[in-house]
């Protein structure tokens, strides 16, 4: 929010391509801040191969 404050002569357009607590954080800044555009690039395809596998490798320790 200070980056866009401190720029306020430039369009400022965030395009959350993280996870969706990143993407909710950009839309609430946007709500914050009108002058913030938000741009979202849908999914031209996804891996449903290895998207949907989980990952087996744990390293759990227990401490008492």
């Amino acid at each position: 929010m200070e980056h866009v404050e401190n720029h306020n002569k430039y369009n400022t357009i965030i395009a959350p391509m993280n996870n969706k607590i990143s993407t909710i954080a950009a839309g609430l800044a946007s709500i914050e801040n009108t002058d913030i555009q938000l741009c979202y690039a849908s999914v031209k395809l996804y891996n449903k191969a290895g998207y949907y596998l989980a990952r087996v490798s744990y390293n759990i320790k227990y401490f008492s």
